[in-house]
C-alpha cells in the first residue's frame, strides 16, 4: 500500500489535466464529481464483494485500473476531451475497490492489541510517500509534460501491482 502511494499523487493534478483538455474551472470540478459519485456509490458493495472475493484481487483490480485510467488520462487528446467523463467515472471504481479495503486489509493482518498504531503507520506512511509522489508529479509535470508525469504514476501503479503480488505470495 504504501509502495502505491508513490504512484498516487494529488487529484489536483487531474483537475490540472481537466484544464489543459480545455475544461473550464467550473466543468473541470463538474467532471471530477462524477469520480467521487461513482465512488460514494460503489464503495459499500466492493466492501461487501471484497469479505467474499478476498482483499488481495479486489486491491490488485483497482490498482490496474488506476494504470489504465492513468495511461489513458496521459494520452487523450484535447479533440477528445469528452473522454474525460467516462475516465473519471473508471476512476471512481479505482477509489471505490482499493480505499476501503485497503483499510480493511491493514485491520485483517495487523495484531487486534495493534490495530490503531498499525493504522497511524498506514496513514503516516502513505502521507509521506503521496507527498513525495506529488512532489515528483509537479516537477515532471514542468520539466517534461503532463503525458511524462501521468504515464509515471502509472508505472509506479505497475511496479506496486507486481510488488501486491510478492507479498501477497507471503503473507495470504
Amino acid at each position: 500500500l504504501g509502495l502505491f502511494s508513490l504512484a498516487n499523487s494529488s487529484d489536483t493534478f487531474l483537475l490540472l489535466r481537466a484544464s489543459e483538455l480545455g475544461f473550464s474551472p467550473w466543468k473541470a470540478v463538474l467532471v471530477y464529481s462524477i469520480f467521487n459519485v461513482t465512488y460514494a456509490g460503489l464503495s459499500y458493495p466492493i466492501g461487501v464483494m471484497s469479505d467474499r472475493l478476498g482483499r488481495w484481487r479486489i486491491i490488485a483490480l483497482g490498482w490496474a485500473i488506476y494504470a489504465a485510467v492513468y495511461v489513458a488520462l496521459a494520452m487523450l487528446p484535447k479533440s477528445q476531451a469528452w473522454g474525460l467523463w467516462p475516465l473519471m467515472a473508471i476512476y471512481g471504481v479505482y477509489m471505490a475497490l482499493t480505499d476501503g479495503v485497503g483499510k480493511a486489509l491493514i485491520a485483517d493482518h495487523a495484531p487486534p492489541e495493534a490495530r490503531g498504531a498499525a493504522m497511524g503507520m498506514f496513514y503516516a506512511l502513505t502521507g509521506l510517500t503521496t507527498l513525495g509522489a506529488s512532489l515528483l508529479a509537479g516537477a515532471i509535470w514542468d520539466q517534461a509534460g503532463p503525458q511524462a508525469a501521468l504515464l509515471t504514476s502509472a508505472g509506479f501503479a505497475v511496479v506496486a501491482l507486481i510488488g501486491l503480488g510478492l507479498v501477497r505470495s507471503r503473507v495470504s
